[in-house]
């Protein structure tokens, strides 16, 4: 009974393992610059940019996930993994028709099929594939050598982007600078690939965003300057003027020696 018990209960493990997708977990670590993002006391303050919530936004935000998306081609999805290699360059234009597709490889001919069996187009493998439904792809005919048929699903960037934002978990300790990052998926080596590309971007644009914040106060910093040099010249041209004015007027001392003559 017992080695029943064990055939069965490893038998179910293997079937399970063949039919459950596995979920991977990296993690990254980013320290933040804290600040008000306020301007007190008349006097502008450089290094306040945003605070916690401000940057976690920024981090959840299209201007940090489109880019990862576009750089790393994460709108399409080949039916097997195997496939990724065949997908290196994939791109797509303004004109895409999202979806599921069929590439069925005869010699060096293909024809793209959109499920449920509505053909797109043909030609030849050496040419760009797909451009009627809003391909950029042009890969190298060599690659299919051997194959018959690839499957893969493609979606909007935007919808690549959203998908990815959900998949992103952070986590910020009470009065720390530390933001803890975690990205979930089911392929370690892109999980941690896409991880990578996200705080480099997330770098890239805070870099920027803080340039600008710095241009902006010294900016400020400038009109101020300029205010009190102008207003340090008007009392200047005022004293000037009033010199001249009271040149040659008799001050109160001269007046009284006259007075004391006069006697």
């Amino acid at each position: 009974l017992m080695i029943v018990v064990v055939l069965l209960g490893g038998g179910a493990g293997y079937g399970a393992t063949k039919f459950i997708v596995p979920e991977y977990q990296v993690v990254a670590t980013i320290m933040l610059e804290l600040g008000s993002g306020s301007v007190g006391g008349g006097a502008a303050k450089g290094g306040q940019l945003l605070a916690a919530s401000g940057w976690q936004d920024l981090l959840r935000s299209f201007n940090i996930a489109d880019p990862v998306v576009n750089q790393l081609g994460l709108f399409v999805q080949p039916a097997k993994a195997a496939d990724s290699s065949l997908f290196r360059g994939f791109r797509v234009a303004e004109n895409l028709t999202a979806g599921d597709y069929v590439l069925d490889i005869k010699g060096q001919n293909y024809s793209l099929t959109f499920k449920p069996g509505s053909l797109v187009e043909e030609g030849v493998l050496s040419d760009s594939i797909g451009r009627a439904a809003g391909f950029q792809w042009r890969p190298d005919a060599q690659a299919f050598s051997g194959r018959s048929q690839v499957e893969f699903r493609v979606v909007t960037p935007r919808e690549a982007s959203q998908e990815l934002i959900s998949r992103l978990s952070m986590t910020l300790a009470e009065n720390s600078n530390f933001l803890k990052l975690s990205l979930v998926g089911s392929k370690s080596q892109l999980t941690a690939t896409t991880l990578n590309a996200w705080v480099e971007q997330f770098v890239a644009v805070a870099t920027a965003l803080k340039k600008k914040n710095v241009t902006s106060y010294a900016a400020i910093l400038e009109g101020q300057r300029e205010y009190a040099a102008g207003n340090l010249l008007a009392a200047e041209n005022a004293l000037e003027r009033f010199g001249v004015e009271t040149a040659t007027q008799p001050s109160d001392r001269q007046s009284e020696i006259a007075g004391t003559i006069r006697t």
